[in-house]
Order: C-alpha cells, then sequence, then structure tokens
C-alpha cells in the first residue's frame, strides 16, 4: 500500500502514520449503507446462543480444563463461511474460559455454580505453585484491614479492583506486523542495560514478556490462517489485524476493563485507499466495520463523528505542504470571482492555515482581504476600538514613511517601522491593520503588506485615511 511516509515508518509511532495519511472528509454521514444480509445473519446466529445463554443461567458453555491465555484455544467462528472479521475468545462461540491468574478461588467459585469443577491438575497448580494476584494482596493485608473488608466497612480494595483499565494501542499490529514490533522490542530490551537496579530489572522483566506475548500472538494468528508477522495489505486486513491485536489483550488480561479507542479514523486511511482503487464498495467497508463491532449490526450502520473528522481533518492541513493543499483554495477563489497565480495562492494558505480551521472551505471568509481591498466602516468592531483620535495622522506619517522605501521585503519594513514606533512611542499596527484589511483578521502586518505590495499596500492606506478621517 502506498501511504506519505515520514518518522512511523523509521520508529513505532502509528500518531504520525494517521495523521500524515488521513484524508480529509467534508460531507455528512449519507454515505453509510445498513448491515448486509451475510451480516443480519452473522447477528442472528449470536442472538440465538445469547439467548440459549441466558436460558442456562447465563453460561451457555465452559471450558474448566484450559486456562485461558493469547494462544491456549484453537480458532472458534460463529459461521466461518460468513465471516470476514473473524476471532472468538475460545474455540466455540459463547464458550467461557477460566482465568486464574487473579485468584483460584474466585474461579473455583464460580465454576461450582455452573456445575463444572475445576480441573484438578489447574486448581493443584493456582493452589501450590503458582501465586496469584489475590494471594499476593491478602498476604500484605494487615489484619485492621482484613477485619474492616470482613465488616464491608472497606470497598474496592486491591482483591478485587486491582488490575485497573487496560488503554492499548492495537493499531500498531496493522501498521507494522508483528515481526517489527518484536524487532522494536528487542531494541528496547538490549537499551535497557547496567547498572541493574531493580526497576531496570523489573523493565527487562517486562519487555521480555511483551516479546512473548507478541510471538503468541502470531500463533494465535496462526490458528486462523492469518500472516500476523507483516504489517495489513488492505482494509480487511487492517480491521483484521486491529482486531486480533484486542482479542489477544482480551483473553489475556484477568479482571481488567477493556478500552478499545482512535481506530474510527486509523481504519478509514485503509479503507479510503481500498475505496480509492475499486477493491472495495460502501457495503463492503460496511460489513468490515459491523463484524469487528456485531453489537452494532441490529442498528442503522456505523456512526460518522462529526467532531473527530473535524480534528483530523485540522491535523491534515497542518502537516500537508502547502503546495498540496493550493489546488483546492484556488477552485474556492475562483468560484468566488478570483483568478490569481497560484504561487501566491500557496503563499496564502502558508500564511493562514494555522488560524483555527477544520476545511479548506474555511480559509476564505478569513482571507479575502488578500484578493479584494476592504471596505471601511466606523461600526466595525475592531475599527471602532483601534481607530481614535489621531489614528489618521499616524497612518499619513507610516504612508509616507512607506513611500520611501525601495526594498519592501519584511525585514526593510520591519527595520524602518519599529525604528519609527519606537522613536515616537507609536503603536500603528492595529490601525494599520484596520487600513490593510478593514477589521481585526489576518496574518503578521508585514508578512501582509509584502505579499500585497507597495502599491497596493499605499493605495488602501490611502483610501482608509479617506475613508475614517
Amino acid at each position: 500500500m502506498n501511504f506519505i511516509e515520514g518518522p512511523w515508518t523509521e520508529q513505532i509511532n502509528v500518531t504520525d502514520f494517521v495523521k500524515r495519511n488521513i484524508t480529509p472528509y467534508e460531507g455528512d454521514a449519507s454515505f453509510l449503507v445498513g448491515p448486509t444480509e451475510r451480516t443480519r445473519k452473522l447477528w442472528n446466529i449470536c442472538l440465538q446462543a445469547l439467548e440459549e445463554e441466558r436460558a442456562n443461567g447465563g453460561v451457555r458453555s465452559l471450558d474448566p480444563d484450559t486456562v485461558s491465555t493469547i494462544s491456549s484455544h484453537k480458532a472458534g467462528y460463529i459461521d466461518k463461511e460468513n465471516e470476514l472479521i473473524v476471532g472468538l475468545q475460545t474455540d466455540e462461540l459463547l464458550k467461557r474460559a477460566i482465568k486464574p491468574f487473579g485468584g483460584i478461588k474466585v474461579v473455583e467459585k464460580a465454576c461450582a455454580q455452573q456445575g463444572h469443577p475445576v480441573n484438578e491438575h489447574v486448581k493443584d497448580i493456582f493452589t501450590h505453585y503458582r501465586k496469584t494476584h489475590n494471594d499476593g494482596v491478602f498476604d500484605v493485608y494487615t489484619e485492621e484491614i482484613r477485619r474492616f473488608r470482613s465488616l464491608g466497612f472497606l470497598t474496592g480494595l486491591p482483591d478485587n479492583y486491582a488490575r485497573g483499565r487496560i488503554i492499548g494501542d492495537y493499531r500498531r499490529l496493522a501498521v507494522y506486523g508483528i515481526d517489527r514490533l518484536i524487532e522494536a522490542k528487542e531494541a528496547d530490551k538490549k537499551a535497557i542495560g547496567s547498572p541493574m537496579t531493580d526497576d531496570r530489572i523489573r523493565l527487562r522483566e517486562e519487555v521480555a514478556e511483551q516479546i512473548k506475548a507478541l510471538k503468541e500472538m502470531k500463533v494465535m494468528g496462526e490458528y486462523y490462517g492469518l500472516e500476523l508477522g507483516r504489517p495489513a495489505q488492505n482494509a480487511q486486513e487492517a480491521v483484521q489485524w486491529v482486531y486480533m491485536a484486542y482479542l489477544a489483550a482480551v483473553k489475556e488480561q484477568d479482571g481488567a476493563a477493556m478500552s478499545l479507542g482512535n481506530v474510527s479514523s486509523f481504519l478509514d486511511i485503509y479503507i479510503e485507499h481500498d475505496l480509492k482503487h475499486n477493491l472495495i464498495d460502501e457495503t463492503f467497508a460496511q460489513e468490515l466495520i459491523d463484524q469487528f463491532d456485531l453489537s452494532k449490526c441490529s442498528k442503522s450502520g456505523a456512526k460518522f463523528d462529526y467532531i473527530k473528522g473535524q480534528w483530523f481533518n485540522r491535523e491534515y492541513i497542518l502537516k500537508t505542504d502547502d503546495a498540496v493543499l493550493a489546488p483546492a483554495f484556488d477552485q474556492i477563489l475562483k468560484a468566488n470571482g478570483i483568478d490569481a497565480p497560484i504561487e501566491r495562492v500557496q503563499a496564502v494558505v502558508g500564511m493562514m492555515k494555522m488560524k483555527k480551521i477544520n476545511f479548506i472551505k474555511e480559509l476564505w471568509p478569513l482571507c479575502d482581504f488578500f484578493f479584494i481591498a476592504p471596505t471601511y466602516s466606523a461600526d466595525d468592531k475592531f475599527t471602532r476600538k483601534n481607530w481614535k483620535e489621531g489614528a489618521a495622522a499616524d497612518m499619513d506619517a507610516l504612508y509616507h514613511l512607506l513611500e520611501g522605501l525601495d526594498d519592501f521585503s519584511i525585514e526593510s519594513q520591519k527595520a524602518v517601522v519599529d525604528a519609527w514606533a519606537a522613536e515616537t512611542g507609536k503603536k500603528p499596527w492595529n490601525p494599520w491593520r484596520v487600513c490593510l484589511v478593514g477589521t481585526g483578521k489576518g496574518p503578521d502586518m508585514y508578512e501582509l503588506a509584502a505579499f500585497l505590495g507597495k502599491e497596493e499596500t499605499l493605495r488602501r492606506m490611502k483610501a482608509a485615511i479617506e475613508a475614517l478621517h
């Protein structure tokens, strides 16, 4: 896939990848379509399974023999023939797995309630050989804490809530693939050297565990016939790769709340690419997102987040070269009767894109004065505040000062005007802005005057003095 390169190609930096490759969208949500028959069929299977789960006391199926890890269960499907995005936590729809790393007694109690005793071998390991989270917590509780806990005076203690919330960047797998991520982690580990303090020892161990987890993810992908070692090569793989990374975290974590965020605009990069190359259509794109999150399939199509879209458009404008943005603004100028050289259009974009705009079309009302001389009104709020008694005389003096310049560059103007202002104590910049713009907007005054040129700058100043005197 041909993406715009940047720091993300040399380092693990998904944010840079998104900012450089997101395509601004100025439309509405009318492009969205509803779920397809194929997706509805999958959802109906899920609904039937959920009904069976409720009828069976909240558990449809349970595996009391296998400890849940990233690669603990083979591939599981809802309906393989109709699935575009695959992956279940176990090898069967709504089959529960056991996660005793947090505490074996909690698992034993939950399984007993469903009439499924925990495998004796698993129970033996997590009772006599593998210390669980809860074992560690209760080892450090004082007698006082234990008493208050039992009486219900203390709640929210770490034996139930210590595992917090996991907020992972699951997009990395799609951009880089597991092999590249392992390579980066190996480099991280190598960089953690002497002195071997407690913190560094612990950090090296953490990174080693991350590498092992990545290798397990690759095995999990192989169960489903997915080559997770390499980057995603199309929209379907991008969605699938992100989901597999999230699935691995779900299978591995034990009691933490899970967050999956910042993926909509990321996946849109891949979807937009495939749409432009006629590899998919909007219906297929909708299927990918619906199957990515089946809980939304029975409702309308995916929600279009306009606010998030605005933010990404702004990031795109800030990161994109002025020469790339100029043709779009040139079309807007022509629609308003302005035919300007593209070099001048590009210069205006460069001066004004730092303003808080989300779309190129928003530039026109902010910078029409570059191309159209302003009209002057004493009722304008900025003018009324800044064109006070003596402003006309000050502008007349500034007019003659600028008239004597042979070099009208920014540097030449600044040297002369700043010196004059310092000598006289004048503050000419806001009245000068009234002359050149007609109100309180625009770039740096020296930049603006240099862009307009000496002749147009002096013409506007003379017109303002006559209109407002």
